[in-house]
């Protein structure tokens, strides 16, 4: 990956950081709040204090609470990265490497390399779900589980992908969203700003890895997201370009999406789609080696396009 110049990107790593974090507090809290607003008016919900009360009264509200997930997660991840490049006098376009060629062979193997990587994500999740907190947390231990379990329900709903219209939606919330938004802040901004800081490339990645895990608030999915995010980092970091993660994460969460929409209308139970009692070795062992080879062979051809300026 191309070093950033202290020009280039501004500020020192700890005050990069601080700017950062405030723009997200920022734009979460005003478009958290907008969004309920705007989703009570928009689905006719009679109160914003019942649909805001807790999490079990916004799914009472399936297609608000969707709404209300996109429009957050627009305002939470993608807008304060976009504000960030502008702040330190940089074109977005460029800041995010969005204008640099994107070799089709590369293309391939980084959507190849994510998508192979479900066996990877299979076992991270069974291995998370292994975990189960003991009677001594106390208060902590049964918030953790109510949270746990307000993510499976939430899950459920969000792949209860019945039509081909509530498809569409759910690419935009779900995929196209997620895809600019949260590369753009966590390996368009915070890995590098990690990576200028350690001047450590894979140590940046891990952290930007954890820390784009521990935002999403959902321990039952903390592994499984390092993992992703750990692809995904190194995607961008041998690369230089985040068209490959923006692709890869796209076609990540959108292949997940049309199998739940398929198996929905073959009358299949969403909640099975987040069951691992199928789990299986040898398919997530074959796998999760298919996709770390996969990886290799991106690194090896950034390398080489890299060293050619491609």
């Amino acid at each position: 990956m191309r070093e950033l110049s202290s020009e280039s990107h501004g500020f020192r790593p700890v005050v990069a950081l601080i700017l950062l974090v405030s723009l997200i507090f920022l734009f979460s809290a005003v478009f958290s709040l907008t969004g309920a607003y705007l989703a009570v008016w928009i689905f006719g919900i009679e109160s914003i204090k019942d649909f805001t009360a807790s999490f079990n009264n916004q799914m009472q509200y399936p297609e608000a609470m969707i709404f209300l997930q996109g429009f957050t997660a627009f305002g939470t991840f993608l807008l304060p990265a976009i504000v960030y490049a502008r702040i330190i006098r940089s074109r977005p376009v460029s800041f995010f490497t969005l204008d640099q060629p994107v070799s089709k062979q590369l293309l391939f193997l980084a959507i190849a390399a994510l998508i192979a990587g479900q066996g990877l994500v299979t076992f991270t999740a069974w291995l998370n779900q292994q975990i189960v907190f003991p009677e001594w947390m106390g208060a902590l231990g049964r918030s953790l589980n109510e949270m746990n379990e307000n993510v499976d329900r939430g899950y459920r709903i969000f792949l209860n992908i019945h039509s081909f219209g509530r498809l569409l939606v759910m690419l935009l919330v779900a995929g196209i969203i997620p895809a600019f938004g949260e590369e753009f802040l966590f390996r368009g901004v915070v890995q590098r700003i990690f990576q200028r800081w350690t001047r450590n490339g894979h140590l940046a990645v891990w952290l930007a890895a954890c820390i784009f895990s521990l935002i999403h608030m959902q321990f039952l999915n903390f592994l499984p997201r390092l993992a992703l995010g750990a692809m995904l980092g190194y995607l961008f970091l041998w690369s230089g370009n985040l068209w490959y993660s923006i692709a890869a994460h796209f076609f990540n969460n959108a292949m997940l999406l049309v199998y739940a929409y398929v198996y929905i209308l073959q009358g299949g139970d969403p909640a099975e789609l987040q069951s691992n009692a199928n789990f299986q070795w040898m398919p997530v062992i074959f796998s999760s080696l298919l996709s770390l080879l996969l990886l290799y062979f991106f690194k090896k051809k950034a390398q080489i396009a890299n060293a050619d300026g491609t």
